[in-house]
């Protein structure tokens, strides 16, 4: 195919701008190496994630379109646990949004020694997005 002759720094370009998005996709140098690393399975494994993705990608939908916000927020998720419900940071932060615990404990989750909701999809994607919304109240469209 025509496709498969182009250059790579063309495709990905052609394949960004292709994309429906209200989200800006600008393409650089730094884009193109993360494209390469997902590619060369360098940070992730894809297809663990593509098939994780099935399951809880719905359920973040479901809740960034009943608050308005667009649905490409989701791969969020993906850059801060790769979709690892259970990811943790040495800095404290937890599950699949890599929610600080003070955050989380200000978007009405519960985390203490018992229990951490920053661990449950529907709670942790609904503190997320709330999170999102101050930041963007705050900050405007960045």
């Amino acid at each position: 195919t025509r496709e498969a002759q182009m250059p790579k720094d063309s495709l990905y370009r052609k394949r960004l701008q292709d994309m429906v998005s209200p989200v800006q996709l600008p393409y650089n140098s730094i884009v193109r190496d993360y494209i390469d690393g997902y590619l060369k399975g360098i940070w992730s494994n894809m297809s663990q994630t593509i098939a994780i993705s099935r399951y809880y990608f719905p359920i973040i939908e479901e809740e960034l379109q009943a608050a308005g916000l667009p649905l490409e927020l989701r791969y969020l998720a993906v850059v801060e646990s790769n979709l690892t419900i259970r990811a943790g940071s040495r800095a404290g932060a937890m599950g699949l949004w890599q929610i600080m615990p003070s955050t989380g404990e200000s978007a009405g989750l519960e985390v203490n020694s018992l229990v951490d909701e920053r661990c449950d999809v529907v709670k942790s994607t609904k503190a997320a997005i709330k999170f999102l919304k101050y930041l963007y109240k705050l900050y405007g469209d960045c």
